[in-house]
């Protein structure tokens, strides 16, 4: 069964929803975070790479289904009986060249937003709160729900936005089973010290 597959229907929906837009698409505190960090560089197709500094022991796959649709990279750790601790799916995107800046906060804000709304009515909360952060390379929002369906030893928690990083967007889902999770904090911390490094053609 492929690791991007979610176990239940809270991850299902989040899931989809935001392969529905790759489809389509033609000051914040941290808590203590893990102290040892790998630079590596995942590419974008056509538009350079993004360089991000991953905890050391977090495993990672990349998948990519062609040479310019969106790859989809999904971080993870097992425990000791090797059953997955966390899972966070990102993806790049870039400007369509259609007149649709991706970048913008306001388009930011507004697809975060219309996400977290379709998947409010399966969470615990009443209200969508979105949350603003600022990043090296840009800025976004972000959301945090539970799935009131969760079964023990699901996954309850997702925390769900974007961000810009240069001249890319990245879209990001991260589930966990407890609130508060540090695996939210070391999420955060990588993404908005993320770096967009374009391959310039002489």
């Amino acid at each position: 069964m492929s690791r991007l597959t979610c176990c239940n229907q809270f991850m299902r929906t989040a899931y989809r929803l935001l392969l529905l837009f790759f489809l389509s698409y033609p000051a914040i505190t941290f808590a203590e975070t893990e102290e040892t960090t790998i630079q590596r560089a995942y590419p974008v197709p056509e538009h350079g790479e993004i360089i991000l500094n991953v905890p050391a022991n977090w495993e990672v796959t990349y998948f990519s289904s062609g040479e310019l649709k969106p790859p989809v990279i999904t971080f993870y750790k097992k425990d000791k009986s090797q059953g997955e601790l966390f899972q966070l799916n990102i993806s790049t995107l870039w400007d369509d060249g259609f007149e649709r800046d991706i970048t913008r906060p306001e388009q930011i804000r507004a697809l975060v937003e219309e996400t977290g709304m379709n998947i409010l009515e399966s969470s615990k909360e009443e209200d969508l709160k979105l949350i603003s952060i600022k990043g090296t390379q840009g800025e976004g929002y972000y959301f945090v729900l539970s799935d009131k369906y969760a079964r023990p030893g699901e996954y309850e928690y997702l925390m769900q936005g974007a961000v810009s990083v240069g001249e890319i967007l990245v879209v990001f889902s991260l589930f966990t089973r407890e609130p508060d999770s540090p695996y939210q904090s070391n999420t955060l911390k990588m993404l908005l010290d993320a770096l967009h490094k374009l391959q310039r053609h002489v």
